[in-house]
């Protein structure tokens, strides 16, 4: 009976050996990856912004551009109640916004620049807004301030579209002007309702006469009205203001200055 050889047996293996060499390889790769990395890293820092790679942006310029995203992302806070150590570029004239810096006169504005020095009362703001005093009465919100790095300023009252400068003169000049409403018992501007308006505000003396004072304020307009018009007078912090009012339970819309032969703006009381 035959009996089959068994099969060759392969040769042994040094597989010590191979392993050694499995391990040298991966630190010759190791090493050289390194010296790669090491190279690229001088390259890079040394002549890549001048080829446009790897810009740099340090932590602090990415710390401001997050609070830059963060401000747009919210409203402006409210302009600071306290001016500026100065205004610059502010002229007299000037149209100002909330932080008393210039702005455009032909948009909404919140104070306007009487002056940059010199007296500031209301002798002042009435010749800024194209005006003369006794004869012009400005409305009773209109008030000089005078503000340390700014100079003589007008705060523009809520509601107010006329621009104040100049403005008597103008074809709106009946919102500047001081009236009153009998009915309400409370000063108005003249372009509201009201029953009466100043023509007249100083001295006792000056204003013995509130008649004659009257026509020369309406370009005789009273004289000729005389018979539809009355005069007041009152007195206010040391001043005789002169008033002229219609009668009975009727209402004037606009003003009374220099009206001349033209209509008396005037209307039953609804």
């Amino acid at each position: 009976m035959n009996i089959p050889a068994p099969p060759e047996r392969p040769p042994n293996k040094d597989t010590k050996g191979e392993s050694r060499l499995n391990l040298g390889t991966l630190a010759a790769i190791a090493t050289i990856a390194a010296l790669v990395v090491a190279v690229a890293t001088f390259v890079l820092q040394f002549f890549g912004p001048s080829w446009g790679i790897g810009a740099n942006i340090s932590p602090q310029s990415s710390a401001q551009t997050s609070i830059a995203a963060e401000t747009r992302g919210h409203p402006a806070p409210a302009p600071s109640a306290n001016p500026p150590a100065s205004s610059p570029g502010a002229v007299q004239g000037s149209c100002l916004d909330g932080s008393w810096a210039p702005a455009s006169c032909d948009r909404a504005h919140s104070a306007e620049l009487v002056s940059t020095n010199g007296t500031c009362d209301l002798q002042a703001l009435t010749e800024f807004a194209g005006g003369k005093t006794p004869a012009d009465t400005l409305r009773h919100d209109l008030v000089p301030t005078a503000l340390d790095g700014v100079g003589c300023v007008v705060t523009v009252p809520s509601g107010l579209t006329a621009t104040i400068q100049n403005g008597l003169s103008s074809q709106e000049h009946a919102a500047l002007r001081q009236c009153w409403d009998r009915f309400a018992d409370r000063d108005v501007s003249c372009d509201q309702t009201h029953t009466a308006e100043v023509v007249y505000t100083g001295s006792g003396t000056e204003a013995g006469n509130c008649r004659s004072q009257a026509d020369a304020y309406t370009a005789d307009a009273f004289s000729r009205y005389e018979t539809r018009l009355e005069l007041l007078s009152r007195d206010s912090d040391g001043a005789v203001s002169c008033l002229v009012q219609i009668k009975g339970s009727n209402d004037l819309k606009g003003s009374l200055r220099n009206l001349g032969t033209k209509a008396l703006p005037a209307s039953p009381r609804s």
